[in-house]
Protein backbone atom coordinates (compact mmCIF):
# COMPACT_ATOMS: atom_id res chain seq x y z
CA UNK A 1 0.00 0.00 0.00
CA UNK A 2 2.87 2.38 0.74
CA UNK A 3 3.98 2.33 -2.90
CA UNK A 4 0.49 3.25 -4.13
CA UNK A 5 0.18 6.05 -1.57
CA UNK A 6 3.59 7.35 -2.64
CA UNK A 7 2.20 7.78 -6.16
CA UNK A 8 3.98 4.83 -7.79
CA UNK A 9 1.95 3.79 -10.84
CA UNK A 10 3.72 0.47 -11.45
CA UNK A 11 6.84 -1.44 -10.49
CA UNK A 12 9.16 -2.77 -13.21
CA UNK A 13 11.76 -5.43 -12.41
CA UNK A 14 13.52 -8.50 -13.76
CA UNK A 15 11.53 -10.72 -11.37
CA UNK A 16 9.32 -10.59 -8.28
CA UNK A 17 8.67 -12.95 -5.40
CA UNK A 18 5.33 -14.68 -5.81
CA UNK A 19 3.86 -13.08 -2.67
CA UNK A 20 4.87 -9.53 -3.69
CA UNK A 21 3.50 -10.08 -7.21
CA UNK A 22 0.13 -11.33 -5.95
CA UNK A 23 -0.19 -8.69 -3.21
CA UNK A 24 0.60 -5.89 -5.65
CA UNK A 25 -2.08 -7.11 -8.05
CA UNK A 26 -4.56 -7.42 -5.18
CA UNK A 27 -4.13 -3.71 -4.33
CA UNK A 28 -4.22 -2.66 -7.99
CA UNK A 29 -0.51 -1.92 -8.39
CA UNK A 30 0.79 -3.25 -11.71
CA UNK A 31 4.03 -5.20 -11.52
CA UNK A 32 5.79 -5.56 -14.86
CA UNK A 33 8.44 -8.21 -15.51
CA UNK A 34 11.03 -7.17 -18.08
CA UNK A 35 14.56 -8.42 -18.60
CA UNK A 36 15.27 -5.59 -21.06
CA UNK A 37 14.13 -2.75 -18.82
CA UNK A 38 16.85 -3.43 -16.31
CA UNK A 39 19.57 -2.43 -18.78
CA UNK A 40 17.70 0.22 -20.77
CA UNK A 41 15.66 2.26 -18.28
CA UNK A 42 17.07 4.75 -15.81
CA UNK A 43 15.84 4.83 -12.22
CA UNK A 44 12.93 7.25 -11.91
CA UNK A 45 12.26 7.37 -15.67
CA UNK A 46 8.58 7.66 -16.57
CA UNK A 47 7.20 4.95 -18.87
CA UNK A 48 3.82 4.02 -20.26
CA UNK A 49 2.92 0.35 -19.71
CA UNK A 50 0.68 -1.61 -22.08
CA UNK A 51 -0.05 -4.65 -19.95
CA UNK A 52 -2.12 -6.42 -22.61
CA UNK A 53 0.64 -6.22 -25.23
CA UNK A 54 3.51 -6.66 -22.79
CA UNK A 55 5.22 -3.40 -23.69
CA UNK A 56 6.84 -0.49 -21.90
CA UNK A 57 6.94 2.69 -23.96
CA UNK A 58 9.51 5.40 -23.36
CA UNK A 59 8.81 9.11 -23.97
CA UNK A 60 10.39 9.02 -27.45
CA UNK A 61 8.22 6.06 -28.46
CA UNK A 62 10.87 3.36 -27.98
CA UNK A 63 9.24 0.06 -27.02
CA UNK A 64 10.76 -2.27 -24.44
CA UNK A 65 9.44 -5.81 -24.23
CA UNK A 66 7.86 -7.06 -21.03
CA UNK A 67 5.78 -10.06 -20.03
CA UNK A 68 2.08 -9.83 -20.78
CA UNK A 69 -0.31 -10.00 -17.86
CA UNK A 70 -2.31 -13.20 -17.43
CA UNK A 71 -6.02 -12.58 -18.04
CA UNK A 72 -6.98 -13.15 -14.41
CA UNK A 73 -4.44 -10.56 -13.22
CA UNK A 74 -5.67 -7.97 -15.74
CA UNK A 75 -9.23 -8.37 -14.54
CA UNK A 76 -8.12 -7.83 -10.93
CA UNK A 77 -6.27 -4.63 -11.86
CA UNK A 78 -9.21 -3.27 -13.85
CA UNK A 79 -11.73 -3.81 -11.07
CA UNK A 80 -9.58 -2.91 -8.07
CA UNK A 81 -7.05 -0.45 -9.54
Amino acid sequence: MALKYAGVGAVVAKSFSRIFYRNAINIGLPVVISEEARDRVKEGETLKADLEKGELIRKGGEVIRAERYPNSSSISLETEG
